[in-house]
Parts: structure tokens; C-alpha cells; sequence
């Protein structure tokens, strides 16, 4: 988690602080904002887009050598298939996914982001 801001009621952009506001949980694997023990929500300006930002770092890391092998044989599997496709497949059609992809990525799949 990089930052967490917000417009208060007075409409000034805030920060909420990873020291002394909030902690990151992860809950099988999905990472969660969770308030400090006291703490409470701050109370926001009306509602809608750009009213909360979470700025955060997504990804197995910061190179090619992090992803795991099964998501990069997954990746150059369906490259494949699509490319061997390619003639019988238009713009916008759907196509499923093959299932020896689908299992590959699925160890990867967690909670309600399925």
C-alpha cells in the first residue's frame, strides 16, 4: 500500500497514516485496509469518484523472474491458441478460455475476485 487519501467534509484531501491509522491485511490473498484498533472512518465530502484514492503495488514483483511458471506457461498457451485461431476468430467475438489454462491459473484465483 502506497497511500491511502481522502476529501474530508471541508473539502481538503487528507492522508490517512500507515503508522498510527490504518494496517493491510491480506485474507487469502486479498489485500484489505483495516483501522487501527480506536480508530474510526473519517467522514467524507458527498459521494462518488475521487472522493477515496488507494494507491497501491500490484503483481508477483518487480521482475519476470517473480511471475510463477504456471501463469507464464498459461500466458504463452493462450498466445498460442489464439494466434493458431486467428483466421476463424472477429473483432469482439467471444472465445472460451481452454480448460488446461483455466487450471493452470485457477491455484492463483482467490476469494471473491474470481
Amino acid at each position: 500500500m502506497t497511500s491511502v487519501t481522502y476529501v474530508d467534509t471541508a473539502g481538503t484531501t487528507q492522508t490517512l497514516s500507515a503508522s498510527t491509522d490504518y494496517t493491510v491485511k491480506s485474507y487469502n490473498g486479498i489485500g484489505r485496509i483495516q483501522l487501527l484498533d480506536g480508530k474510526t472512518w473519517p467522514s467524507l465530502v458527498g459521494g462518488g469518484a475521487g472522493v477515496v484514492t488507494v494507491v497501491y503495488v500490484a503483481g508477483h514483483g518487480s521482475s519476470a523472474t517473480a511471475i510463477p511458471v504456471a501463469l507464464k506457461h498459461a500466458i504463452l498457451m493462450m498466445c498460442s491458441t489464439l494466434y493458431d485461431y486467428r483466421s476463424t476468430l472477429s473483432p469482439g467475438q467471444q472465445y472460451a478460455v481452454p480448460h488446461t489454462i483455466t487450471a493452470l491459473i485457477a491455484q492463483y484465483k482467490s476469494g471473491e475476485y474470481q
